[in-house]
């Protein structure tokens, strides 16, 4: 009897109709001692019945973030309808701006300028420009690259394409790295050019939109699923994630199905990711690793080995993928060789250059006694808040979206400095952001994420 006392009090998991002596539990916690190790200065005599409770009587602890509630299965039915509608919105437009992009075909354009066109500029400055403003940035820079195209017709196609100037790295690359390099007027007027709206900004800032209600969506769906303790909500997960039109989604998918046991789905997935999207030099870099991640997992898994179980040659294998790749699939071969062999890499933080450009185009709070810059504006990767103010009293940088929701805040000691966010994992649209200090109001600055 002594034994299913000291059962009851230790874990909590039994309905008791025989209650216990309010002194008998005093002696139990005298002086902080176990409840298993202790010696009872008293105990019931009394039979303790333990009673069976429904699993499904359990409360569950759904939440998604707004509010400390679940919601209600007409709530779900309408998150997921909205998703729906999002998603067929998104379709209808991807598909038409698919097409529009360098005439629907990349690789068969790139091909036209490397062989077809090299000994007449003219006809490849028609061809590019039947295909403004929907150029690739690939196309633009194949094109400076062959040098085929004067200086003046090469800025005929760069500015009927000015959206893909966004991107900084571009202009730099024109500026610097072509066998004819822009002069230096020339790349001022790319540097502004991208300001100015036309039908692809449209499009594109339509995607933005559906993709980032579309991710609203999901994202309490499935906050709401996985902290959900009544039920597993496991193939629910895999159908919405597999609708979701990002490269990230469908990664985490084939972790899913690796851990569901699933290789041959998990491996297919991934084989999916190279025709379903349009991947950059580094994504196609990155998903070469996490292939090789998934295919050592697999073949350990069908050794009837798990991770802590690896050959030399297999740790040589996490070794190449944690050194090839600074993101997802090295980042995990780290955390297996860390965990399981201690051969640890330490990741220190890199900040990203800024550039003239990036800092012209920021977002300012000024006030009497303070400074607060944020830069760049729109963002896609990362922001820098860079501060400057004549106390030294606490304060913090805090970042609300457009409801008031708190998304980020940054204590600040110092007197100036620069913080960097990482909003990779942030949706977009537009945040508000404002330094807090006690008795000093201050101004509101607003932040466009846009990936």
């Amino acid at each position: 009897m002594k034994t299913i006392v000291f059962l009851w009090f230790a874990f909590g998991q039994s309905v008791v109709q025989a209650g216990l002596a309010r002194t008998t539990l005093n002696a139990y916690t005298q002086g902080g001692k176990s409840l298993q190790t202790g010696t009872p200065l008293a105990y019931t005599p009394l039979k303790i019945t333990v009673s069976i409770v429904n699993q499904y009587e359990c409360p569950t602890s759904i939440s998604f973030g707004l509010n400390d509630n679940g919601f209600s299965i007409g709530e779900e039915t309408s998150l997921k309808q909205g998703m729906h509608n999002s998603l067929n919105v998104y379709n209808s437009l991807y598909y038409n701006y698919s097409q529009l992009i360098d005439g629907g075909n990349t690789n068969v354009l790139l091909q036209n300028i490397a062989i077809n066109w090299s000994s007449d500029a003219w006809q490849l400055r028609n061809e590019l420009l039947a295909h403004s403003p929907y150029l690739s940035e690939e196309a633009i820079r194949k094109t400076a690259e062959d040098g085929i195209l004067p200086d003046a017709m090469l800025m005929e196609i760069c500015l009927a394409n000015p959206d893909v100037f966004r991107n900084e790295r571009l202009i730099d690359f024109l500026a610097a790295e072509i066998p004819n390099p822009l002069p230096a007027y020339d790349i001022e007027i790319l540097k502004t050019a991208w300001a100015n709206s036309n039908p692809r900004s449209v499009l594109e800032n339509a995607l933005a939109t559906q993709q980032s209600t579309l991710t609203q969506h999901f994202n309490r769906l499935a906050s709401t699923w996985l902290q959900d303790s009544l039920q597993n909500h496991t193939d629910s997960l895999i159908v919405y994630l597999a609708l979701m039109p990002n490269i990230s989604s469908r990664y985490i998918l084939a972790d899913i199905y690796y851990e569901k046991g699933e290789n041959s789905l998990a491996w297919q997935t991934l084989q999916n990711i190279t025709t379903q999207f349009r991947l950059t030099d580094a994504q196609v870099a990155e998903h070469v690793q996490v292939e090789n991640f998934l295919s050592l997992k697999i073949a350990v898994r069908n050794d009837y080995r798990n991770l802590s179980q690896l050959t030399e040659e297999e740790k040589t294998s996490l070794i190449s993928i944690r050194d090839a790749s600074d993101k997802g699939a090295g980042i995990k071969a780290n955390n297996t060789l860390c965990f399981h062999y201690s051969i640890c890499k330490d990741y220190s933080a890199i900040l990203p250059e800024i550039t003239a450009q990036q800092r012209k185009t920021n977002s300012s709070i000024v006030m009497d006694d303070a400074l607060l810059n944020a830069y760049p504006n729109p963002a896609a990767e990362w922001i820098t808040f860079e501060y400057h103010r004549n106390d030294i009293s606490p304060a913090t940088i805090e970042v609300t979206d457009i409801t008031g929701r708190l998304i980020q805040h940054f204590p600040i000691s110092n007197v100036q400095g620069a913080i960097l966010w990482d909003i990779r994992e942030i949706s977009n649209g537009i945040y508000l952001y404002k330094l807090i200090r006690e008795g000093h109001p201050s101004p509101v600055g607003k932040i466009v994420v846009q990936h």
